[in-house]
């Protein structure tokens, strides 16, 4: 059994990527190109050299035990010793060599399974609820719906040269577990006058400028679920921005052109669609039997069966059967533990594995007496499902360990997070449900967009020195009848992250009436709470001297620092560092260009100063520098701006003055330090996404 149908062409295009790595190493393919291949295969380079993460589709948030088996061989013979998975529903390997890529690549279609779009400008994993078919609340089961476009999806080139990525969900109810109201299209499940059916939600997404999707469809038949996303994608392919990749996801096209053109345009696409009369959706038949294992049932091997199955175990709508929700330490599962728990569920049979956005595993279709032999296997493994729920709820993204965009280690955070919450007195069990999401970066791959309480990395600065810190975000709300975002609350250091925290919930699960949810404790009082703590505890980040320990990372060894950062597979990441100094920039031309300037002589030389000082630090994180001084300052922008032709040579009087600190010349000549400020921001506004000027791009042509 697989849960999509790999397409004819799929051999072929394997062949194509392999002689494109073969070419890259001969040197042959310039590496911007070559990443794009790579990374549309699903392959994204990582912080250490030649070392690569691999992302596998896994249609409906769905795989078979034995492709889960498969999965972990492939990793134990070629990656780390553990995978991943996701918050898009899927696996993941890590630290694969160069070589073993087309290896890895070319042996997952022995299992039904494929990398290719699991990255880049493509439809990506098209996801569902992973309980859907089980949950008794919902009107029917999307996951056939997912799993059959991705099948008609990845069979289209179109599917695979898009102006940017586009990300599709199906949710089983209203509670949107999928996060269908905010993804590129997304679908929530209607019943209308006995007709199965979706309300339809476009252009929304998440990242580092996130927009909730918008209503478009209250009913769509679900067998025009094809052609609407067919009309789409064709409308994206035609009209998508390919030239800004800040600009080019479907939301903004949206925004660009407003609804009602959207729509006509949307509707021109749809017509031609219909009139090429393509056939509904092929659904699979996914049964939900709970197939009975040939050995009888066991006793749990210890009393902690009754708190475990209390926490973890949710009855089905189908008699007898129930779920199983099985926690993850940040979303890994070593090998060998991979093949054990494949192992365990086969007697159950193949429709026995969902994976979830908070990077957990779910269960399904286990017949009742047999939930102490799941326990038993279980607590062998190395999860946290001896904990309570809401440790095993906590994300985050791989950031700054793999991630050449990462600022921060989310992971190290959150099991510093976790590791205080269990050392504290709080009612954890009473706060099951609770969503802490945490992102190294703003792009949100750690989803703190929809996070009761999330943070995502930033770099702070005291007395001059860089510390990893977090901003704050709070109350998120998802649902079909309106989803909003978490919003800013603060900003912490990442030291003060579990402190905040523990503090947070000590006043919501402490507080009168409680226990209440937290979004209704944050509407009255709480969100007040959460931004007095961020507050007070900002407030005191320690320099350097006092406290070194806060100027390094969580779960890193060394300080603190942006140096290993490299240019991204994406495009976003360090541009809240860069916005610091644009900034001061702007404001400091205000006073520059002053009529009575000189009436404030002192004030004029302060503004002077420090608009040199943000125009030579403000790109030199580009290069991956990260001077301790001024005078470092000025003779690497010296060195790498001026002496590289990136800034003309007439702005060299403004960097030996403000290097010898002399404020009275700048403000004698403030017009050439406001024009250099202004050199500065119009060339940030000709970066591109892999973090390169004009200029670069002639020398490479």
């Amino acid at each position: 059994m697989t849960f999509y149908n790999l397409p004819e062409t799929h051999a072929q295009d394997l062949e194509q990527f392999g002689q494109a790595l073969a070419a890259f190493r001969r040197k042959e393919i310039d590496p911007v190109k070559f990443r794009a291949v790579r990374v549309g295969f699903g392959v994204y380079e990582q912080r250490t050299p030649d070392t690569y993460m691999v992302r596998i589709r896994c249609a409906g948030s769905a795989a078979t035990p034995a492709q889960l088996a498969h999965v972990a061989k492939l990793s134990a013979e070629y990656g780390a010793e553990h995978f991943h998975v996701t918050t898009r529903n899927e696996l993941q390997l890590h630290d694969v060599a160069y070589d073993d890529i087309l290896r890895v690549a070319a042996r997952l279609p022995e299992a039904g399974l494929s990398s290719k779009g699991g990255g880049g400008n493509t439809i990506r994993n098209i996801t569902a609820s992973p309980d859907s078919g089980v949950n008794p609340e919902e009107p029917f089961d999307v996951a056939p719906y997912a799993m059959a476009l991705t099948t008609r999806m990845i069979a289209e080139a179109d599917s695979f040269n898009l102006p940017r990525k586009v990300k599709i969900a199906f949710s089983n109810t209203d509670d949107d577990s999928a996060l269908a109201s905010i993804m590129d299209l997304g679908f929530i499940a209607r019943i209308n006058n006995g007709r199965r059916g979706f309300r339809v939600f476009v252009a929304g997404g998440m990242g580092a400028k996130s927009r909730l999707a918008h209503p478009f469809f209250d009913f769509l038949p679900d067998d025009q679920v094809y052609a609407v996303v067919k009309a789409v994608k064709r409308m994206f392919d035609k009209h998508g921005n390919r030239r800004n990749k800040f600009q080019a996801r479907l939301r903004f096209l949206f925004e660009q052109l407003g609804e009602d053109a959207f729509r006509k345009f949307f509707e021109e696409e749809l017509e031609t669609v219909r009139k090429e009369n393509p056939p509904p959706l092929a659904l699979p038949v996914i049964q939900h039997e709970g197939r009975t294992p040939p050995f009888p049932p066991v006793k749990p091997a210890d009393n902690g069966f009754v708190t475990w199955w209390e926490r973890y175990v949710k009855a089905q709508k189908q008699p007898g059967l129930s779920r199983v929700l099985v926690p993850l330490p940040l979303g890994d599962i070593s090998n060998q533990d991979a093949l054990t728990l494949a192992q365990a569920l086969e007697p159950f049979g193949e429709n026995t594995l969902r994976f979830t956005k908070e990077q957990n595993l779910l269960l399904l279709n286990i017949p009742d007496p047999y939930l102490p032999y799941l326990y038993n296997v279980i607590r062998g493994l190395h999860t946290q499902s001896a904990k309570p729920a809401v440790l095993g709820g906590l994300v985050a993204c791989t950031g700054a360990a793999t991630c050449k965009l990462g600022i921060c280690l989310p992971r190290g955070l959150v099991s510093a997070v976790a590791q205080r919450l269990e050392n504290s007195r709080l009612p954890l069990d009473q706060a099951a449900g609770f969503r802490l999401n945490v992102s190294g970066c703003p792009n949100s791959c750690g989803q703190h967009h929809q996070a009761d309480l999330g943070f995502f990395g930033k770099v702070h600065r005291v007395d001059g020195r860089m510390l990893p810190a977090y901003n704050v975000v709070a109350g998120a709300r998802v649902g079909a009848e309106g989803s909003r975002f978490a919003e800013k609350a603060g900003e912490v250091a990442a030291k003060d992250v579990p402190e905040l925290v523990e503090r947070v919930l000590a006043h919501w699960l402490e507080s009168e009436g409680a226990p209440r949810s937290f979004h209704a404790w944050l509407e009255n009082g709480g969100r007040e709470v959460v931004a007095q703590t961020a507050h007070d505890l900002y407030q005191k980040t320690p320099t350097q001297t006092q406290q070194p320990h806060y100027y390094t990372d969580w779960g890193a060894t060394s300080p603190f620092s942006l140096a290993e950062r490299g240019m991204g597979e994406c495009s976003a990441g360090l541009f809240d560092m860069i916005d610091v100094d644009a900034k001061i920039i702007k404001e400091t031309k205000t006073v520059l260009e002053a009529p009575d300037a000189d009436s404030q002589p002192e004030a004029l030389r302060q503004a002077a100063l420090r608009s040199a000082r943000a125009s030579a630090r403000m790109l030199l994180i580009t290069r991956g520098l990260e001077p301790v001084s001024d005078a470092e300052i000025y003779r690497l922008f010296q060195k790498h701006f001026i002496e590289t032709g990136l800034v003309p040579q007439e702005y060299s009087p403004v960097v030996s003055r403000a290097l010898h600190q002399d404020a009275a010349g700048l403000a004698d000549h403030r017009p050439l330090v406001a024009a250099l400020g202004d050199w500065m921001l119009n060339l940030y506004k000709e970066m591109d996404h892999s973090l390169r000027f004009p200029a670069e791009k002639l020398v490479n042509l």
